[in-house]
């Protein structure tokens, strides 16, 4: 990226945030519901197989979050 022109970079940016990125309204509601659905006795085990996998630090679960949270899924039963 850093090889790219940055005028087009700042352009298209300017583009990217407001076509993609919610208002900011709808965070705080979002939040909530994010932790008051993590807080809940089913999701502790996987919540705590993803943290020593590595939630929240440079490591593999981070760089494949989609494949591991299903992984850890499938291993607590998360999802049954």
């Amino acid at each position: 990226m850093a090889g790219f022109d940055h005028e087009a970079i700042a352009r298209a940016k300017s583009h990217v945030d407001p076509i993609t990125l919610p208002d900011n309204t709808e965070y705080a509601p979002a939040l909530k519901d994010f932790f008051d659905l993590s807080a809940l006795p089913r999701q502790e085990a996987p919540l705590t197989r993803l943290d020593q996998l590595g939630l929240n630090t440079d490591s593999d679960l981070e760089r494949n979050m989609g494949q591991r949270v299903a992984e850890v899924a499938r291993e607590t039963g998360a999802w049954d």
